[in-house]
C-alpha cells in the first residue's frame, strides 16, 4: 500500500538539469507530433501491450512476495501517487522497461529477480519508477521503436524526419537516464545498490567468482579512459560515439551517480524521505 504525502519529494526534486530542459526542447520540433501520432497507432494495432498483460505474471502478495515487498518500499521513497502494475517477463537477458499509454507498467525480466540483491533490485525498479514519475515513458518508448517505424509504419513520414531529430530524441533519451537513476538510487537507500546494478549489468554477474569490480575500480577506469570534452577531438569522439545511444556509457552513469551522492540536493532529498518514515514509525 502506497502512502502519498502532498508535501513529500516530486519529481523535480531529483531530476538531472538537462533532463527537462531537453525534453521541452524535443516537444518543440514540428515534426515531433506526426512521429507520436503515429507510434500511438502502431502500439494500438499491433496490441503489444495487451501481449504483455497476457504473456508475464503480475506482481503480487501472493505472486512473487520478495518482489512485492520490495516494490512497496521503492513506491513510498520516491511518493508515487499512484501504483504502476509490475510484471516479470521469463527472458534471461538483464533488461527491465517502462511502458504503456495512459497507465504506465513496468516489466523486469526473470533473471534480474533470480540473480540480483534485494538492494539491486530495489534500484532497478525504482529507476523504472523514475521514468514514469518524470513522465519519459511515451517519448521512451517512442524512441526503442523509431527504427522500425521509420522502416514501416511511418516510411512516408521518413523524408520529413532529419537526423537532427532524430539525435535530438536520443540525446533526450540520455539525459532522462540519469534522473532515473538518481530514483533508482534513492528507491534502493543509497549509493552501493546502484553501483552493484550498474556493475551487474556490465557483466560482473557473469565473471563475478573472477574479479573484483566496487565504485574505487570503476572509478579508475573512468579516470583511465574518460574523453576530454574540452578539446576538439575529444568532443568528436564523444558525440560520434554516442549520438545514436539511448542510454550514456555506464561507467558515466556510475560516476554521475558518485558525483550526486556527495551534493546538497541529494543530501536533502534522503533527509525527507527519513522524516517521512520516521513519523510514519
Amino acid at each position: 500500500m502506497i502512502n502519498y504525502h502532498e508535501n513529500g519529494i516530486k519529481a523535480s526534486d531529483y531530476e538531472y538539469s538537462g533532463d527537462r530542459e531537453a525534453l521541452i526542447a524535443l516537444k518543440k520540433i514540428p515534426v515531433i507530433d506526426k512521429l507520436l501520432s503515429a507510434y500511438l497507432d502502431f502500439t494500438i494495432k499491433s496490441g503489444m501491450f495487451v501481449q504483455v498483460q497476457q504473456n508475464c505474471f503480475r506482481v503480487t502478495k501472493e505472486t512473487y512476495p520478495r518482489v512485492y515487498e520490495l516494490y512497496q518500499i521503492c513506491l513510498n521513497r520516491l511518493n508515487m501517487k499512484q501504483e504502476p502494475s509490475l510484471y516479470i517477463d521469463l527472458n534471461y537477458e538483464y533488461n527491465a522497461y517502462a511502458t504503456g499509454i495512459g497507465s504506465p507498467f513496468i516489466v523486469v525480466n526473470s533473471s534480474m529477480v533470480d540473480d540480483c540483491t534485494d538492494g539491486e533490485l530495489m534500484a532497478l525498479m525504482g529507476h523504472e519508477l523514475g521514468h514514469i514519475n518524470s513522465s519519459h515513458v511515451l517519448y521512451h518508448n517512442l524512441a526503442r521503436n523509431l527504427m522500425v517505424l521509420l522502416t514501416s509504419h511511418l516510411k512516408a513520414l521518413a523524408p520529413l524526419i532529419s537526423t537532427g531529430t532524430v539525435f535530438a530524441l536520443f540525446d533526450w533519451q540520455r539525459k532522462s537516464e540519469y534522473t532515473a537513476d538518481r530514483a533508482g538510487m534513492i528507491a534502493a537507500g543509497g549509493l552501493q545498490p546502484s553501483v552493484d546494478l550498474m556493475l551487474r549489468l556490465m557483466g560482473k554477474g557473469e565473471v563475478q567468482k573472477y574479479v573484483d569490480l566496487s565504485l574505487d575500480t570503476a572509478m579508475k577506469q573512468y579516470q583511465d579512459f574518460n574523453i576530454s570534452k574540452d578539446s576538439f577531438i575529444g568532443k568528436f569522439l564523444y558525440v560520434t560515439q554516442t549520438a545514436a545511444m539511448g542510454h550514456p556509457w555506464s561507467i558515466q552513469r556510475i560516476k554521475a551517480l558518485s558525483d550526486w551522492s556527495k551534493t546538497e540536493n541529494y543530501a536533502g532529498v534522503v533527509s525527507e524521505i527519513q522524516r517521512l518514515e520516521s513519523a510514519e514509525g
